[in-house]
């Protein structure tokens, strides 16, 4: 799939490429995590950016019903957790959605409506509740549910705006355009109805750098031009790897595939 997959990621089961829960698979030529597609890895900034499913909320006008699409993960006993970089995104002239965390008994919601039912009164590149809402998300949810409120139907509307959707994903990567709200496909088919999330990772098991050091055959900042990291998100407690201020490289490799190469300012 044209992508980079550095150490402590590897590919395949082989305990040998990868640390545990590191390890990506191969589809038709196309990295995977469990059932979601890699799009990047950075080892520096921590994050892995995934493609997800969208979920939709559609009236159909010969069976006269609304139908939906809800869709979650959890990504409990892994080294992985929602980043904050993402929002929850809603797209539609009568739409009701929720994010949740079961676990966690956390719900938010966001409601996104036209007036008049009018896609005429929503705005291009304007997100703020009409036509288009999107609302922040805690740093560190390990499971999420998305799913449509019940009591939002578009049976009034449906020729103007025949369906509605909801996302989670790296908002950097969303512009706004109210033809989302009035073609059917048109906002899933930009993002081949998969949208780009991040998610957080970091080395799990001791709680920062301190413990993590005391075990230097299982500590994973192999190079010797690495600095160690607290990494904390409310949920966990761990620590990563970056390479020394002046050198670039993967910190978690010994040797001249590690941080090297030293730039003189």
């Amino acid at each position: 799939g044209g992508i980079d997959i550095p150490y402590p990621f590897g590919i395949g089961s082989d305990g040998d490429c990868a640390l545990p829960f590191y390890n990506i698979d191969c589809n038709n030529k196309k990295p995977f995590y469990r059932d979601v597609e890699v799009l990047s890895i950075s080892l520096q900034l921590g994050q892995i950016r995934v493609s997800t499913p969208i979920s939709s909320s559609c009236y159909n006008p010969f069976s006269k019903r609304m139908y939906s699409s809800g869709w979650g993960f959890n990504l409990s006993y892994t080294p992985f957790m929602l980043s904050d970089s993402n929002k929850f995104t809603v797209v539609g002239c009568q739409s009701l959605a929720y994010i949740s965390d079961p676990t966690s008994n956390y719900t938010s919601g966001c409601a996104s409506s036209c007036p008049g039912g009018k896609v005429v009164s929503a705005t291009n590149s304007t997100c703020f509740g009409i036509g288009c809402c999107q609302i922040t998300i805690p740093r560190g949810m390990e499971f999420c549910k998305v799913s449509f409120g019940e009591s939002m139907n578009t049976s009034g509307i449906y020729e103007h705006t025949p369906c509605s959707y909801a996302a989670i994903m790296d908002y950097s990567n969303f512009t706004f355009s109210t033809s989302n709200l009035t073609s059917l496909l048109e906002f899933n088919n930009t993002y081949s109805g998969r949208a780009p999330v991040k998610f957080d990772w970091a080395i799990w098991g001791p709680r920062d750098c301190v413990e993590a050091q005391k075990n230097l055959t299982s500590y994973a900042c192999k190079s010797d031009h690495s600095v160690c990291l607290n990494y904390s998100s409310g949920a966990k407690s761990a620590y990563m790897c970056n390479c020394s201020k002046g050198y670039h490289g993967n910190p978690y490799l010994q040797g001249s595939n590690g941080c090297e190469g030293k730039i003189c300012l």
